[in-house]
């Protein structure tokens, strides 16, 4: 398995932007999720005060990291997505709105380009259709033991190691949450596999 910081690592692959643009725009995606999560989306910029948002940019620029790592036979992989994020509105300090950018839209738009996809988070996943787990720990030795040898192809953390939940429940612990996590990863992600993740800011 190799290891990659998403915003460090560069990715030698024959799948770029523009190819994410395409097969977004083929499949109608952003489509087909504006009309089963109805909100106010953004492309761009701050929006308005108080808007609940989701952001197409950060959908897309996912779907690039994954495509990139996959390639052209992405149908045939196996994504884990840790921290995938949980339904309902969530605060961001870091512009003041209200939003809803931290829902499991990568898991989402992974289900609807029918790519198969496991979520896991601490918070609610009730009613998604892609296969989750929610409510759940991964703060322990065999957190992720109900998951085969070998059966992952990519596992993408973003923003999971500055969790607050995971933060809070890791209080007073010895032990980092990528200190279980990586033993763990090494059993479950293919050995051609990788890890990509997005490291504590």
């Amino acid at each position: 398995m190799k290891t990659l910081n998403a915003y460090g690592d560069k990715i030698k692959s024959d799948w770029n932007h523009t190819m994410t643009l395409d097969l977004v725009k083929e499949c109608n995606l952003i489509k087909k999720l504006k009309e089963k999560y109805p909100l106010t989306w953004r492309i761009g910029g701050l929006g308005n005060e108080n808007t609940i948002i989701a952001d197409e940019f950060h959908i897309n620029s996912q779907l690039t990291t994954i495509l990139s790592l996959i390639g052209k036979e992405f149908r045939n992989k196996t994504i884990l997505d840790l921290g995938c994020g949980s339904n309902g509105d969530s605060f961001d300090n870091k512009i003041s709105l209200k939003t809803r950018s931290f829902e499991p839209w990568l898991c989402r738009a992974l289900y609807e380009l029918n790519i198969k996809c496991m979520g896991i988070d601490c918070g609610d996943l009730d009613n998604e259709k892609f296969e989750h787990c929610g409510y759940f720990n991964l703060l322990g030795p065999d957190s992720l033991g109900f998951l085969q040898d070998s059966s992952v192809d990519v596992a993408h953390a973003r923003l999971l190691y500055s969790s607050p939940q995971l933060e809070k429940l890791n209080r007073g612990n010895s032990k980092s949450l990528h200190e279980y996590l990586l033993p763990q990863l090494e059993r479950i992600v293919k050995p051609e596999g990788f890890f990509v993740y997005t490291p504590n800011t």
